[in-house]
């Protein structure tokens, strides 16, 4: 559990579901429509593909994190190979 990527892999995976559910709660409403509809789904698209290049909200907060942090009281050490992955906040690492 003390693994910085595990941590940084579920907090990709929350910043997904955040997105996921902002959609279905709305589509999920009684005064969703298709026109309307149409526009979110673009959003959350758009939202998911910008996530292959640059880091959610949840995930950025441990990006920017120093090299060793507590997170939710553990304490993570991150190494090179936890940085594999090249997103821009990552640049200057």
């Amino acid at each position: 559990m003390n693994s910085w990527s595990f941590v940084a892999e579920m907090l990709l995976l929350y910043d997904v579901l955040e997105v996921l559910w902002h959609l279905s709660s709305y589509l999920q409403t009684r005064t969703a429509s298709l026109i309307d509809a149409q526009s979110r789904i673009n959003v959350a698209i758009k939202t998911l593909s910008a996530m292959k290049s640059q880091a959610g909200l949840h995930l950025e907060e441990l990006v920017k994190s120093p090299v060793e942090v507590e997170y939710s009281g553990v304490k993570l050490t991150r190494t090179k190979c936890d940085v594999q992955v090249q997103l821009h906040n990552m640049d200057n690492l």
